[in-house]
């Protein structure tokens, strides 16, 4: 006959086991991402090229796209796209706008798909004719040893001056996720 009791401390175990050992995953959260926003919009609010600017001089109308995934982590478009506005819209960049004489603007198309959502895009569509654009790219790096893994972001962000194709500025956020445990569980 089977010890009944036996059986469920084996289980039991076998549980605290396997939870204990898993502590997370190593892709990017809502957190991760706001983060990155306020760190680049703080890299480019104090940056020279922006800091020389005035109110009066010719106004600089950014484009901006989604962030372009490079990866080994899948990011879902609309977290791409939630990066870019994560940045346009920092408190940072506002004030660029007002006392540097900058506006971000986001593609036609993405602004299609936001109307009515976002009362505050009203104006992103506007002066469609953009001088600078704001790309970045998100790239990887994965380490595995130990019973764990870690994944390493970086998000490499530039304003390139599209009349000269010059970058004109550029900034970097890094984000590094760890996780333990068993692929399995």
């Amino acid at each position: 006959m089977v010890n009944r009791g036996a059986i469920a401390l084996g289980v039991l175990v076998m549980m605290v086991g396997c939870a204990s050992m898993q502590t997370g995953s190593t892709r990017l959260t809502a957190a991760d991402f706001t983060d990155l926003a306020a760190t680049i919009a703080a890299q480019l609010g104090s940056s020279e090229i922006i800091a020389d600017r005035t109110p009066d001089d010719e106004p600089w109308i950014v484009a901006m796209d989604r962030v372009e995934n490079l990866s080994g982590d899948f990011i879902p478009v609309s977290e791409q796209w939630w990066l870019m506005e994560e940045v346009r819209s920092a408190l940072p960049m506002q004030a660029l706008g007002q006392k540097h004489a900058l506006r971000f603007v986001i593609p036609v198309e993405r602004l299609r798909e936001l109307q009515g959502r976002s009362p505050e895009l009203a104006d992103a569509g506007l002066e469609r004719t953009p001088t600078h654009a704001l790309r970045a790219v998100i790239r990887s790096i994965e380490r595995t040893g130990g019973g764990g893994r870690t994944d390493m972001y970086g998000a490499d962000f530039e304003l390139v001056d599209l009349n000269s194709g010059e970058v004109v500025w550029s900034g970097r956020g890094e984000v590094k996720r760890v996780a333990f445990g068993r692929v399995w569980d």
